[in-house]
């Protein structure tokens, strides 16, 4: 995993309160129904304040938030915009 997707996990864990002791890089958080949608509104705020930036709507899909890889590389991705 890399620093920034342990840095997710922490996220996951400490705002979301959700079990992150089985989640790996690259597992499906919204298709194995690890976080909701309400969990998802939530996420989106969190990652916006901590490493500010915006996520833009058309943005949220399975493509960039369904797992702690994607997420890190989308926030990778949006901070170099």
């Amino acid at each position: 995993m890399t620093e920034l997707s342990e840095e997710l996990k922490i996220l996951f864990s400490d705002e979301l309160r959700i079990a992150t002791e089985n989640i790996k890089a690259d597992t499906s958080l919204f298709s194995s129904g690890i976080i909701d949608s309400f969990q998802l509104v939530s996420l989106m705020i969190l990652i916006e304040k901590k490493y500010d930036i915006g996520v833009n709507s058309v943005d949220v899909s399975l493509d960039n938030f369904d797992s702690a890889e994607k997420i890190a590389a989308y926030i990778s991705r949006t901070k170099a915009e």
